[in-house]
């Protein structure tokens, strides 16, 4: 009888530890994601572009800066914004600041035919 009772200890035991894993596990995993989500990211074509901003097709604003934003042309070399040509596809990251979204990287995909590094008005003429 006092091995039956050894075999039903240590099944218990590891059944217990088992659950035990298992419970703690998803809430492990989710403050393991709290301090790891990525910035977001979107696909856009940047229609226009100021000193302090770019300006999507779609008129969504994204403030730009020498020192906080980097811009990748499509040879995968650093381009200054003066140089940056639109319109033309990009890939943006960016972060919110106070309710304005600021670019952190932006990487050329495609740069239109018709292109112009110019800087663009805001408002149309």
């Amino acid at each position: 009888m006092k091995a039956y009772s050894r075999h039903t200890f240590w099944l218990g035991l590891v059944f217990a530890l088992a659950l035990a894993l298992l419970a703690g596990a998803p809430a492990m995993a989710q403050n393991a994601d709290d301090g790891d989500v990525p910035p977001p990211t979107v696909n856009v074509t940047l229609e226009k572009k100021t000193p302090e901003v770019v300006i999507t097709t779609i008129g969504d604003r994204y403030a730009v800066s020498k020192q906080d934003t980097v811009i990748v042309g499509p040879d995968g070399k650093d381009v200054k914004l003066i140089d940056l040509a639109v319109p033309c596809d990009v890939q943006l990251t960016y972060h919110a600041d106070k309710g304005v979204n600021v670019a952190d990287l932006i990487t050329v995909k495609n740069v239109s035919a018709s292109a112009t590094k110019d800087f663009t008005h805001e408002r149309p003429e």
